[in-house]
């Protein structure tokens, strides 16, 4: 499974060989599933991931958004993985010196999590500091 040699280049730093993987999971994912399909999402936010292991923060933001535009499609706008793409999105905006950019998508991540998760739940805490 690609996936797999995804995970396990990341896990010994080549994170090159990571980013190759990925990409061929999602040529073929393209041809075979939807383009909203929550695979999609999933492996471009693996693929932002990698590039911010990179230190490329411009393409780890363009595949969060690709991610975020196929999760706000498909899933409740209180889902709980619409605030982690939010968080991503947050971070990776701070990571460029983008502070309020950064702080408008916490707040979105806040915004949801406060709605559906217990409020002591280790994720809100994390949003909190994160502000």
């Amino acid at each position: 499974m690609v996936f797999v040699f995804c995970e396990k280049y990341q896990n010994l730093g080549d994170n090159e060989k990571a980013l190759k993987y990925h990409k061929k999971a999602i040529s073929i994912y393209k041809k075979v599933l939807d383009k909203n399909h929550p695979f999609l999402a999933i492996s471009y936010n693996n693929i932002a991931t990698t590039y911010l292991y990179l230190g490329d923060n411009e393409k780890a933001l363009e595949y969060n958004e690709k991610a975020l535009k196929i999760k706000e499609k498909v899933l409740d706008k209180n889902h709980p993985d619409l605030a982690t793409s939010y968080n991503n999105i947050a971070s990776t905006y701070k990571n460029l010196g983008d502070n309020e950019k950064a702080l408008e998508y916490h707040k979105k991540a806040i915004s949801i999590r406060e709605k559906v998760l217990d409020k002591n739940h280790p994720f809100l805490a994390i949003s909190y500091t994160s502000l």
